[in-house]
């Protein structure tokens, strides 16, 4: 979960040392990136999952209100 925001400790955990001070690592960050997917990926069908369960249950009030 640390991944998928721009926390202080995500940054710091990516940079490195260089001839010029610190800088972003440019290595393949796979296990990072992985975690940030699966998080996105959950967080998207999690908000799919309520936007659904809202629009039902407000389909089902009107249809009883209207009744």
């Amino acid at each position: 979960m640390r991944h998928t925001h721009s926390t202080g400790a995500a940054l710091i955990e990516r940079l490195e040392i260089n001839d010029e001070g610190f800088g972003f690592n440019p290595e393949a960050q796979r296990p990072q990136a992985d975690s940030a997917l699966q998080e996105a990926h959950r967080s998207f069908l999690k908000s799919l999952t309520f936007s659904r369960s809202a629009s039902t249950s407000k389909a089902t009030t009107r249809f009883t209100t209207s009744a």
